[in-house]
């Protein structure tokens, strides 16, 4: 999938569509898209404010159908911002307290950077090969064809 193919399938077929499987290419081309226009556009206030919620939600599609490739649940996508809500939690006793959490800081950043590592890691990786629980792989459009042919 090209770089336009990507942005249209992400911006006019696929908008709210969080159900099936996104490719490398798609994820990326549109990663780099959204990077793109918000660096370029991120700088005019209520403009590049209205593009990016714009942008948000095709961007949380795709990463959906994305982790859907590699045969993982969307879900994964809220664990590094569940990290920051259970870390928030455990601190703000300690820190209303008086104390200094350095140390427990240090592990709830180092968990959130561990997550953030692993979702990158996956999707970088290739989709499974064949159908999974979400569809038909993105790369056999055909389908399945050991189950036409058995």
């Amino acid at each position: 999938m090209d770089f336009t193919t990507a942005i249209k399938t992400c911006l006019k077929l696929r908008y709210f569509d969080f159900q099936g499987r996104a490719r490398r290419s798609e994820y990326w081309w549109f990663f780099l898209f959204n990077f793109l226009v918000s660096l370029v556009l991120g700088w005019i206030p209520i403009i590049g404010l209205l593009i990016t919620l714009g942008l948000l939600i095709p961007g949380i599609a795709v990463t959906v159908r994305r982790l859907h490739d590699t045969g993982r649940t969307g879900w994964w996508l809220l664990a590094p911002l569940g990290i920051a809500i259970v870390g928030a939690l455990i601190t703000w006793p300690i820190i209303a307290s008086g104390q200094e959490p350095s140390i427990l800081l240090g592990i709830i950043g180092l968990a959130y950077l561990g997550v953030s590592i692993m979702l990158l890691v996956w999707f970088c990786q290739r989709g499974t090969v064949g159908p999974n629980a979400w569809g038909p792989d993105p790369y056999d459009p055909a389908g399945d064809v050991e189950a036409v042919f058995s």
